[in-house]
């Protein structure tokens, strides 16, 4: 069977031509805002949440208290970036996230990225003055590497001394590691 092209070269070059000219005139549209967007994202999870879900849930506080847990937990799992004030500021969104989400708003995630920028500018702040100057190393020092339990520090003090702590244990973890595979070059799959 042959096909001739002769006469689909009309029915093409008008399919072309018309193509062409919806994506230069979607071009030409006002870009959408950011804030738009967000929008239009949240709303549209929040529809396949609701109604596409595998097992969808009721979007209530039960469900929102667990969307606010979850993404607490993902910025700071190990409760050293937070302060205890900032999630005191955040608490009042844990039933109220279902409603933003129903409403495409995105005031929690905004609030609580903002706070998360900060403080972790501070952390990096922390970072390095700490590295300024030789760490000392004193016995009787402790440092739990799972916090993911414990409070939030309660000051920027508090949390100051828990990166100064996190920082020694990195360093005696990495010093050991090397000690370790220099002791035993088997272990050094790298």
């Amino acid at each position: 069977m042959v096909i001739s092209l002769r006469g689909l070269a009309l029915p093409v070059s008008l399919f072309l031509t018309c193509s062409a000219g919806t994506l230069r005139a979607q071009t030409v549209k006002q870009p959408i805002s950011e804030d738009s967007l967000r929008r239009a994202i949240v709303q549209a999870v929040g529809n396949k949440l609701t109604r596409s879900h595998f097992a969808p849930k009721a979007f209530d506080d039960k469900y929102s208290l667990e969307i606010w847990e979850s993404f607490m937990r993902s910025l700071d799992p190990s409760r050293n970036i937070f302060l205890q004030e900032d999630i005191d500021r955040l608490s009042p969104f844990k039933t109220l996230v279902d409603d933003d989400i129903k409403n495409a708003r995105t005031d929690f995630f905004d609030a609580a990225f903002a706070l998360f920028q900060t403080r972790l500018k501070e952390c990096r702040i922390f970072s390095e003055n700490i590295l300024k100057s030789p760490l000392r190393f004193t016995a009787g020092e402790q440092f739990l590497p799972d916090r993911s339990k414990s409070a939030y520090p309660a000051s920027k003090a508090e949390k100051e001394k828990l990166w100064l702590a996190s920082l020694k244990y990195s360093v005696l973890k990495n010093y050991m590691d090397m000690e370790g595979k220099a002791a035993n070059p088997a272990l050094d799959t790298a």
